[in-house]
């Protein structure tokens, strides 16, 4: 019964305020003729180029569309897969399933997922790198951080914070 009330209180829907909210942060763009940020729904990425910044060649699932969006950055939010008590750390998601093979484990084999949220995935060379999840993290954060809707922004800080970091140790760049 605890399991079944902590879930819905965990993975119930996103906040109406928070969805209020950035309905009216994009309506505000768009009365001002602006376009920061633009919502793909029901696409999937059959290709991606970066040169000079990110082409993603996009198909929409129902109409068969394709298309292609030239971006800064990127932010695919694919949804949650639950990750519930009793789950076996060694599966894989299945959105992970074709890159398995590199991905860090810990020493049981079970997914290691940093505090930073990153799975390593290790390149053909040995170098870790970073893979950021938003869910998948109950087994190693704990239930309560494993994809609540309300833990969203400090888990978007952290791994925030952590690409700050990696970019300031590759490109040399300054604390300013």
């Amino acid at each position: 019964m605890i399991n079944s009330e902590l879930e819905n209180a965990i993975y119930g829907r996103a906040d109406k305020d928070a969805l209020d909210e950035l309905y009216r942060l994009w309506y505000e763009d768009y009365l001002q003729g602006q376009s920061r940020m633009e919502l793909k729904k029901y696409c999937e990425i059959e290709n991606v180029t970066v040169n000079a910044g990110i082409t993603l060649f996009l198909r929409e699932k129902y109409s068969n569309m394709q298309y292609s969006v030239k971006a800064d950055a990127v932010i695919i939010a694919t949804g949650f897969e639950r990750i519930e008590c009793g789950f076996d750390p060694h599966r894989l998601p299945s959105m992970l399933k074709e890159i398995g093979n590199h991905i860090e484990r810990d020493c049981d084999g079970s997914l290691f997922i940093a505090p930073d949220y990153s799975l390593g995935v290790i390149d053909g060379v040995g170098d870790r790198l970073p893979l950021f999840v938003n869910s998948f993290s109950a087994p190693s954060h704990g239930i309560g951080d494993a994809g609540t809707f309300p833990l969203l922004a400090h888990r978007s800080a952290a791994i925030i914070s952590s690409l700050v970091e990696k970019l300031k140790g590759h490109q040399g760049v300054n604390n300013e």
